[in-house]
C-alpha cells in the first residue's frame, strides 16, 4: 500500500506544472441527495467511499499498472464489503478493459474485457492516447482546487478538446469540476 501511494504522489506529481499551465479547470456546485447528483453518485456511496482507505487516485494508478494504458473512467461503489472502485482503461493496444479494484486494499480484484464499440460518442481513442492531460492529472487538480477527495472521473470531448468531468466530495457536497487542456 505505501509503494502505491509513493507511486501515486510521483505519477500525479510528475508533470502537475506543466499540466496546469496547459489546462483550464472549471467549477460546478451541486448537492448530493440520497439518489445521487444527477443521478450519478449516490449518497451511500458516498459516505462509505470518504471512509474507504485507497483514494480514486490510488485505484486508478493499481489498474493502469495493470493495464498499460490510461484510464477514462472510474467511479467508487459500495458492495457492503468496504466498497470498490470501477476503472476503465484504454490499453496501449487499444483495447477496453475494466478493472475491479477493492477499497481497502488496493488490490485489483477482476478484470474484464469491455467491448470498446459504442463507448466514445464523441471522444476517440486518438483524443485520449494524444491529450496532453490525463485523468490522474486532471484529479490532481480538480482536488486541489476544490479541496476534497475525488469521488468520479471520466473524460470526455467538448468541440475540440478532451474534458475531464471529475466530481469531488467535500464534507455533505459535491462539485462537479470540468479539466480541459488548453489549444
Amino acid at each position: 500500500m505505501k509503494l502505491v501511494a509513493a507511486f501515486v504522489l510521483f505519477a500525479v506529481g510528475a508533470g502537475s506544472a506543466a499540466a496546469q499551465e496547459n489546462a483550464s479547470v472549471v467549477l460546478k456546485s451541486e448537492v448530493i441527495g440520497p439518489r445521487g447528483a444527477g443521478g450519478g453518485h449516490r449518497l451511500a456511496d458516498h459516505q462509505a467511499q470518504q471512509v474507504a482507505p485507497v483514494s480514486l487516485v490510488q485505484a486508478i494508478v493499481a489498474a493502469e499498472s495493470h493495464g498499460q494504458g490510461r484510464a477514462i473512467r472510474a467511479g467508487f461503489e459500495d458492495d457492503g464489503k468496504g466498497g470498490h472502485y470501477e476503472v476503465k482503461v484504454l490499453s496501449t493496444d487499444r483495447k477496453l478493459i475494466e478493472y475491479d479494484v477493492h477499497a481497502v486494499s488496493g488490490q485489483v480484484t477482476s478484470r474484464e474485457s469491455r467491448p470498446i464499440e459504442g463507448f466514445f460518442l464523441r471522444v476517440t481513442v486518438r483524443d485520449i492516447q494524444t491529450s496532453p492531460l490525463t485523468l490522474l492529472q486532471a484529479i490532481s487538480m480538480a482536488e486541489q482546487r476544490v479541496g476534497g477527495r475525488a469521488a468520479e472521473a471520466e473524460v470526455g470531448r467538448t468541440v475540440d478538446k478532451v474534458r475531464y468531468v471529475i466530481t469531488v466530495a467535500t464534507g455533505d457536497r459535491s462539485r462537479e469540476v470540468w479539466v480541459e487542456a488548453k489549444g
